[in-house]
């Protein structure tokens, strides 16, 4: 792991790309006269019960704070180039004996690339004061429904500016996040090997996501906290389930018969996620219909690589390329018969290749 791992979160950057993003792409916006202002996701509790359902942060907020805590806020003056958080205020006595002392504002200036920390016992107030503090009223730019009242006057327009900035800015990831990717991708290959190793002696599909999820904590991976440090949740299919696309039950009896087995499974750091898809032999050995598939999505996936450059659009011209030699693999195979032609023009391929060939990371 390299040392911009051991750096804060560069949080000042990535808001500073965002602006920079609006400013060009929306030259009329008055934005040097803008608030910014976000809320994390909050904690929620089970229904009669007194403990919380699993928290995974709002990705749109942990760009611009770094801050994987729940029930918190975030502002940014546009004008002074000023960033605040908002945490929980201090818990009372009762929930200080079951939960702990919980984050600290001197913790939290400590941990995040911000300016200033406030409790959220005080949004309103020092939010009515950072939009009041020109002559004329500060235009507020957020994202999606607020829970937090807000100080009155401030208008509010379309979040789909914020949004489309966001979006367009996470696409290209800094270095700490391209580190923070490799981590996740790294600890996640260990855990495959894994399950590779334990799939012959493995009764049931849900021990083999028991060893998944051990190694991914083993080794360091965190998620959010009370996710187990995994990205998604682990599909794990023996036989004929490795078809279904988003399999989840992951209790299946594992027997010989069944021959291969799919996990789909990858895990997350510092909310960073990889996602990593593997076909093996329960057994170790593959059968001969097996090893003629594995090839034929193999002979895919390189020629598919091979044409990535700048420029290339994935989803279409890729895409086109993959179901072609799919198709003609399958045609080869015995698997599909007639002209490679009206297969596609049936749709019939799709039945095979019902996804696209990937999707963003991070």
């Amino acid at each position: 792991m390299r040392d911009v791992l051991k750096q804060k979160y560069p949080a000042r950057d990535h808001i500073s790309r965002i602006i920079s993003h609006i400013k060009t792409s929306s030259p009329s916006l008055p934005i040097t006269n803008s608030l910014i202002y976000l809320e994390g996701t909050p904690s929620r509790p089970y229904p009669d019960s007194d403990l919380e359902v699993p928290f995974r942060q709002s990705r749109y907020f942990y760009y611009v704070t770094g801050c994987n805590a729940a029930d918190c806020a975030y502002s940014y003056d546009v004008a002074s180039g000023r960033s605040t958080l908002y945490i929980p205020s201090p818990p009372d006595e009762r929930t200080l004996v079951f939960n702990g002392p919980g984050l600290t504002v001197a913790d939290a200036k400590a941990l995040y690339d911000v300016d200033d920390v406030q409790v959220v016992a005080n949004l309103s107030v020092h939010l009515y004061a950072q939009a009041t503090s020109s002559t004329s009223t500060k235009m507020l730019l957020t994202l999606g429904p607020l829970r937090n009242p807000l100080a009155l006057g401030i208008a509010q327009p379309s979040t789909s500016l914020l949004k489309a900035a966001f979006d367009f800015c996470r696409i290209s990831k800094s270095p700490y996040e391209i580190e923070a990717i490799r981590e996740a991708n790294r600890v996640s290959g260990l855990a495959h090997l894994a399950i590779m190793r334990a799939a012959s002696e493995a009764h049931n599909e849900r021990q083999l996501k028991a060893i998944f999820v051990s190694e991914c904590i083993a080794h360091g991976l965190d998620g959010d906290g009370t996710s187990d440090g995994q990205a998604y949740g682990a599909i794990i299919a023996a036989g004929t389930a490795g078809a279904t696309l988003h399999y989840m039950r992951d209790n299946q009896t594992i027997t010989p018969d069944m021959l291969n087995i799919l996990v789909d499974a990858s895990g997350e750091y510092r909310c960073y996620a990889s996602d990593i898809t593997r076909t093996f032999p329960i057994s170790g050995t593959f059968d001969e219909r097996s090893r003629e598939i594995y090839a034929l999505v193999l002979k895919m996936q390189k020629t598919c690589i091979g044409m990535l450059k700048a420029g290339v659009d994935y989803s279409y011209d890729v895409t086109d390329v993959a179901h072609d030699i799919m198709v003609e693999g399958l045609l080869h195979l015995g698997i599909l018969i007639g002209r490679k032609e009206d297969v596609i023009k049936a749709g019939v391929d799709y039945l095979f290749l019902p996804h696209g060939l990937g999707h963003y990371i991070g």
